[in-house]
């Protein structure tokens, strides 16, 4: 198994167990983040610093000033700088 197909499956392993209702989690990892809706969400205002998504289930979609980038279980979203977006889980 190629080794981000490992990750993939690890992380969607031990996520349930750590996400038992809707929320952000932030784990002791340093910079790990967990989010889980179990309904679409509205759009919201971040600003993306470097940041690896991986998108475990559901959808998400992250819009720039002229971009929208839709992504589905199994898709990561890789950021290598600073960009302002707008998100939300659909």
């Amino acid at each position: 198994m190629p080794l981000f197909d490992k990750l993939l499956s690890d992380v969607q392993s031990v996520a349930p167990r750590a996400l038992s209702d809707d929320g952000v989690i932030h784990t002791p990892a340093d910079g790990l983040i967990l989010v889980r809706y179990s309904e679409i969400t509205a759009y919201t205002s971040t600003m993306y610093s470097p940041v690896l998504c991986m998108i475990l289930q559901g959808k998400k979609e992250a819009r720039t000033t002229d971009r929208l980038i839709q992504l589905s279980p199994g898709d990561t979203f890789v950021v290598s700088h600073q960009v302002p977006v707008t998100t939300r889980i659909t």
